[in-house]
């Protein structure tokens, strides 16, 4: 029955009640049963991939400098300011990690960061590190926010799946349309719309994977469940397999919270998306240009 159900994607690890992107988030779980962990790439000045998901030290290091401005040997002896007060990883860590594991990963790549510099850097770091377990290629998603991206992904690795990263779904079927092997990592707020809806049946009619973030609640998990997505990414990938290990067919129903957030997600996306919009033109001008 558990194999038939959604996917199960720790959000940076397991971010409920680890300090989100560390060793002991990872670890935890895995140890719930994820079967893949999301995670975030930054770039250091000194070009390594590390994971953190703002391009700011600040909140979860408490450094008022960012990523980009430092070289790893200012970062690697951080520590969280959440117990129990982790270091920071890079990439080639949590590698390290994955090959004693089954678990596979799913990127979200910042567009913080110069475009090429980054994606070069992923590939550097992951070929540098053999793969014990099958191929690299079959246990990392690169997941994108920008389809200028896309194109260097496919050149700098070619066999890499890509998914797009996104909470637009007119984005999401423009890129549809245009990318036939691209998968979606979409909010879920927009995925419980009607629109949102419709793109998921067709995404389901035509083979194409569909992860859904952040959910954190069984009601929430059992509406993933139902409407039959790819992956559930949550920080909390204990409830959700307690939630896949009690299923019936009908699971618990959203509360009326939930639906009170999914109202003011989608009505500050049609109010506001224009804004989003605006920039992600900027962004994908100064991608494309480079």
């Amino acid at each position: 029955m558990l194999q038939d159900l959604p996917l199960n994607i720790g959000h940076r690890g397991f971010k409920a009640q680890w300090p989100e992107n560390s060793l002991a988030a990872f670890t935890a779980a895995v140890e719930a049963g994820a079967h893949a962990l999301e995670t975030d790439v930054h770039l250091t000045r000194d070009g390594v991939v590390v994971l953190s998901h703002d391009p700011s030290l600040e909140r979860c290091f408490g450094v008022k400098k960012r990523v980009s401005e430092c070289e790893w040997a200012e970062v690697a002896g951080l520590r969280t300011l959440q117990s129990p007060h982790e270091r920071m990883m890079r990439l080639s860590d949590l590698l390290d990690y994955i090959n004693q594991t089954d678990v596979w990963i799913l990127l979200d790549i910042k567009v913080d960061d110069d475009a090429e510099s980054l994606i070069a850097a992923l590939t550097k770091t992951i070929s540098s590190t053999p793969c014990l377990r099958g191929e690299w290629s079959t246990r990392i998603t690169l997941g994108v926010w920008l389809d200028a991206y896309i194109p260097l992904c496919k050149t700098y690795m070619p066999s890499f799946p890509v998914a797009l990263i996104t909470f637009d779904l007119v984005y999401a079927r423009e890129l549809s349309a245009t990318h036939k092997h691209l998968q979606f990592n979409m909010r879920q707020a927009v995925m419980m719309q009607p629109a949102g809806r419709r793109f998921l049946r067709d995404c389901r009619l035509n083979g194409r994977t569909v992860y859904v973030w952040t959910v954190n609640s069984p009601g929430l998990m059992g509406w993933c469940i139902r409407h039959g997505v790819s992956g559930v990414i949550t920080d909390d990938p204990a409830l959700y397999r307690s939630v896949c290990e009690g299923w019936d067919g009908r699971g618990l129903p959203v509360e009326l919270r939930e639906w009170l957030r999914i109202c003011l997600v989608t009505w500050f996306v049609l109010c506001f998306g224009f804004l989003f919009k605006r920039r992600r033109a900027i962004l994908e001008n100064r991608a494309f240009n480079r």
